[in-house]
Protein backbone atom coordinates (compact mmCIF):
# COMPACT_ATOMS: atom_id res chain seq x y z
CA UNK A 1 0.00 0.00 0.00
CA UNK A 2 1.19 3.04 -0.62
CA UNK A 3 1.53 6.07 1.59
CA UNK A 4 -0.63 9.24 1.35
CA UNK A 5 1.67 10.89 0.23
CA UNK A 6 2.91 9.01 -2.66
CA UNK A 7 -0.34 8.36 -3.58
CA UNK A 8 -1.22 12.12 -4.10
CA UNK A 9 1.53 12.90 -5.98
CA UNK A 10 0.94 9.44 -8.44
CA UNK A 11 -2.58 10.70 -8.44
CA UNK A 12 -1.06 14.12 -9.68
CA UNK A 13 1.19 12.16 -12.49
CA UNK A 14 -1.85 10.27 -13.44
CA UNK A 15 -3.53 13.73 -13.80
CA UNK A 16 -1.05 15.24 -15.99
CA UNK A 17 0.43 12.20 -18.11
CA UNK A 18 -3.49 12.11 -19.56
CA UNK A 19 -2.99 15.72 -20.69
CA UNK A 20 0.47 15.51 -22.25
CA UNK A 21 -0.05 12.42 -24.45
CA UNK A 22 -3.37 14.42 -25.63
CA UNK A 23 -1.84 17.44 -26.92
CA UNK A 24 1.35 15.15 -28.38
CA UNK A 25 -1.27 12.95 -30.30
CA UNK A 26 -3.40 15.59 -31.58
CA UNK A 27 -0.32 17.49 -32.34
CA UNK A 28 0.67 14.43 -34.80
CA UNK A 29 -2.41 13.96 -35.82
CA UNK A 30 -2.71 17.70 -36.96
CA UNK A 31 0.65 17.59 -38.75
CA UNK A 32 -0.06 15.02 -40.39
CA UNK A 33 -3.05 16.27 -41.83
CA UNK A 34 -1.19 19.24 -42.69
CA UNK A 35 1.82 17.68 -44.51
CA UNK A 36 0.86 14.00 -45.31
CA UNK A 37 -2.76 14.84 -46.49
CA UNK A 38 -4.11 12.33 -43.52
CA UNK A 39 -7.57 11.72 -42.68
CA UNK A 40 -8.61 11.06 -38.98
CA UNK A 41 -9.71 7.66 -38.43
CA UNK A 42 -12.22 5.81 -35.64
CA UNK A 43 -9.07 4.64 -33.91
CA UNK A 44 -7.93 7.91 -33.30
CA UNK A 45 -11.13 10.08 -32.07
CA UNK A 46 -11.20 6.24 -29.64
CA UNK A 47 -7.96 7.74 -28.62
CA UNK A 48 -8.46 11.08 -28.46
CA UNK A 49 -11.96 10.76 -26.85
CA UNK A 50 -10.12 8.71 -23.89
CA UNK A 51 -7.83 11.11 -23.55
CA UNK A 52 -10.43 13.80 -22.54
CA UNK A 53 -12.28 11.65 -20.46
CA UNK A 54 -9.00 10.84 -18.21
CA UNK A 55 -8.32 14.66 -18.05
CA UNK A 56 -11.64 15.67 -16.92
CA UNK A 57 -10.81 14.32 -13.68
CA UNK A 58 -12.33 10.64 -13.73
CA UNK A 59 -9.18 10.08 -11.82
CA UNK A 60 -10.17 12.59 -9.48
CA UNK A 61 -12.93 10.23 -8.34
CA UNK A 62 -9.79 7.52 -7.27
CA UNK A 63 -10.03 7.25 -3.12
CA UNK A 64 -7.26 4.72 -3.10
CA UNK A 65 -4.67 2.95 -5.42
CA UNK A 66 -3.49 -0.44 -4.29
CA UNK A 67 -0.11 -2.12 -6.13
CA UNK A 68 -0.06 -5.74 -5.18
CA UNK A 69 0.76 -8.99 -6.47
CA UNK A 70 -2.55 -9.12 -8.35
CA UNK A 71 -1.74 -6.14 -9.79
CA UNK A 72 -2.71 -1.99 -9.79
CA UNK A 73 -6.60 -1.67 -7.83
CA UNK A 74 -8.62 1.68 -7.18
CA UNK A 75 -11.38 2.37 -5.35
CA UNK A 76 -13.62 5.10 -6.75
CA UNK A 77 -15.74 8.09 -4.77
CA UNK A 78 -19.15 9.44 -5.51
CA UNK A 79 -19.85 6.60 -7.96
CA UNK A 80 -23.51 6.25 -6.21
CA UNK A 81 -23.90 10.25 -6.79
CA UNK A 82 -23.06 10.05 -10.09
CA UNK A 83 -25.48 7.03 -11.02
CA UNK A 84 -28.51 9.53 -9.41
CA UNK A 85 -27.23 12.25 -11.53
CA UNK A 86 -26.86 10.46 -14.56
CA UNK A 87 -30.38 8.92 -13.96
CA UNK A 88 -32.08 12.08 -13.31
CA UNK A 89 -30.45 13.83 -16.39
CA UNK A 90 -31.71 10.89 -18.80
CA UNK A 91 -34.62 10.86 -16.93
CA UNK A 92 -35.14 14.63 -18.12
CA UNK A 93 -34.77 14.03 -21.93
CA UNK A 94 -37.99 13.63 -22.80
CA UNK A 95 -41.12 14.81 -20.99
CA UNK A 96 -43.43 12.08 -19.08
CA UNK A 97 -46.08 12.17 -21.70
CA UNK A 98 -43.10 11.28 -24.53
CA UNK A 99 -42.07 8.53 -22.24
CA UNK A 100 -45.31 7.02 -21.71
CA UNK A 101 -45.72 7.05 -26.07
CA UNK A 102 -42.45 5.64 -26.39
CA UNK A 103 -42.99 3.15 -24.22
CA UNK A 104 -45.90 2.36 -25.86
CA UNK A 105 -44.61 1.99 -29.21
CA UNK A 106 -42.05 -0.56 -27.59
CA UNK A 107 -44.78 -2.34 -26.54
CA UNK A 108 -46.10 -5.53 -28.32
CA UNK A 109 -49.22 -4.63 -28.42
CA UNK A 110 -50.23 -4.08 -32.33
CA UNK A 111 -53.48 -1.50 -31.27
CA UNK A 112 -52.38 1.49 -29.89
CA UNK A 113 -55.45 3.92 -29.74
CA UNK A 114 -55.06 7.24 -29.09
CA UNK A 115 -56.83 10.51 -29.47
CA UNK A 116 -55.16 13.26 -31.64
CA UNK A 117 -54.67 16.13 -29.26
CA UNK A 118 -52.35 18.80 -29.58
CA UNK A 119 -50.33 17.60 -27.57
CA UNK A 120 -50.22 14.13 -28.83
CA UNK A 121 -48.58 15.70 -32.08
CA UNK A 122 -46.15 17.44 -29.96
CA UNK A 123 -44.85 14.17 -27.84
CA UNK A 124 -44.66 13.10 -31.60
CA UNK A 125 -42.64 15.39 -33.10
CA UNK A 126 -40.40 15.48 -30.22
CA UNK A 127 -39.40 11.77 -30.34
CA UNK A 128 -39.05 11.87 -34.04
CA UNK A 129 -36.75 15.20 -33.38
CA UNK A 130 -34.75 12.68 -31.05
CA UNK A 131 -34.32 10.20 -33.50
CA UNK A 132 -36.40 7.67 -30.95
CA UNK A 133 -38.96 7.40 -32.96
CA UNK A 134 -40.15 7.39 -37.63
CA UNK A 135 -43.10 8.12 -39.41
CA UNK A 136 -44.02 5.26 -41.05
CA UNK A 137 -44.33 7.45 -44.54
CA UNK A 138 -43.45 10.84 -45.38
CA UNK A 139 -46.22 13.41 -43.73
CA UNK A 140 -47.80 10.99 -41.29
CA UNK A 141 -47.11 13.00 -38.17
CA UNK A 142 -49.61 15.27 -40.03
CA UNK A 143 -52.10 12.81 -41.66
CA UNK A 144 -53.19 11.80 -37.89
CA UNK A 145 -54.11 15.46 -37.57
CA UNK A 146 -57.35 14.46 -39.66
CA UNK A 147 -58.88 11.91 -37.29
CA UNK A 148 -59.93 15.01 -34.70
CA UNK A 149 -61.76 13.40 -31.74
CA UNK A 150 -62.13 9.77 -33.36
CA UNK A 151 -59.78 6.86 -31.90
CA UNK A 152 -56.69 5.63 -34.30
CA UNK A 153 -53.89 3.51 -33.95
CA UNK A 154 -50.32 5.18 -33.46
CA UNK A 155 -48.81 1.99 -35.16
CA UNK A 156 -50.31 3.49 -38.90
CA UNK A 157 -48.27 6.19 -38.25
CA UNK A 158 -45.34 5.71 -35.96
CA UNK A 159 -42.47 3.05 -34.90
CA UNK A 160 -39.98 3.03 -32.87
CA UNK A 161 -36.05 3.17 -33.49
CA UNK A 162 -33.49 1.33 -32.08
CA UNK A 163 -32.11 4.30 -30.59
CA UNK A 164 -35.67 4.84 -28.73
CA UNK A 165 -35.00 0.91 -27.58
CA UNK A 166 -31.96 1.68 -26.32
CA UNK A 167 -32.52 4.74 -24.84
CA UNK A 168 -35.72 2.84 -22.74
CA UNK A 169 -32.98 0.28 -22.11
CA UNK A 170 -30.07 2.86 -20.54
CA UNK A 171 -33.31 4.34 -18.57
CA UNK A 172 -34.23 1.01 -17.03
CA UNK A 173 -30.19 0.37 -16.42
CA UNK A 174 -29.84 3.20 -14.83
CA UNK A 175 -33.05 2.62 -12.95
CA UNK A 176 -31.43 -0.80 -11.24
CA UNK A 177 -28.10 0.39 -10.53
CA UNK A 178 -29.76 3.29 -8.77
CA UNK A 179 -31.76 0.60 -6.65
CA UNK A 180 -28.39 -1.37 -6.44
CA UNK A 181 -26.43 1.75 -4.74
CA UNK A 182 -29.14 2.24 -2.33
CA UNK A 183 -28.58 -1.07 -0.72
Amino acid sequence: MLSKKNQEKLKALMRLIPNILLICFVGIIFYRMIFKNYQITTPDVILIATFVIFSLGIIEKVEVIAIGEKGVSARFSKVEEDITIINQIAKHVLTEGELTQLERLAGRDDNLYATYTHFLEQEMVRLCQHGFVKENNKDDLWKMRHHGSNQFNLRTYFWITEEGRKYLKILKDLENKQKQTEQ
